[in-house]
């Protein structure tokens, strides 16, 4: 798909299912949404969709997730990854946590480049606002 297209493209990165399908509900109106299970999987899915030129307009990520990285490496991952390629306009990352710590606020947002943080439990509006932020 050229980066052109219209459809606005989502990924949702969590690795409770339940989170996974709610937040996938709010915001499939906004566009088509890809989820991922863990980070691994979320840094296969960026790639593919760079090199597929229709890369991801948002990503919505769980910062403790099982599996080998977490919400907070993977985001690292993904950010060295766009800077490699090159990528001239980095996809808004929001964090998503149980943990409302300034300290995890911090290492997600100031070193690990995410764009923002959304502390679970979440509601509607917080999620469209982020939505419309990010999205327009």
């Amino acid at each position: 798909m050229d980066s052109t297209h219209k459809i606005k493209r989502i990924m949702v990165v969590d690795d409770q299912e339940i989170a996974r399908a709610l937040l996938s509900q709010l915001v499939s109106g906004k566009g088509h949404v890809d989820c991922a299970e863990r980070g691994e999987e979320a840094i296969s899915l960026h790639a593919s969709a760079l090199m597929d030129k229709w890369p991801y307009d948002l990503i919505l990520m769980d910062v403790n997730m099982f599996g080998l990285l977490n919400g907070n490496q993977a985001v690292r991952c993904i950010r060295e990854h766009e800077t490699r390629m090159k990528v001239e306009h980095p996809v808004p990352i929001v964090m998503v946590s149980a943990s409302n710590q300034p300290e995890q606020i911090e290492m997600s947002v100031e070193l690990c480049g995410a764009n923002g943080y959304i502390c679970k439990p979440f509601n509607r509006s917080q999620i469209q606002e982020t939505i419309d932020r990010y999205l327009g």
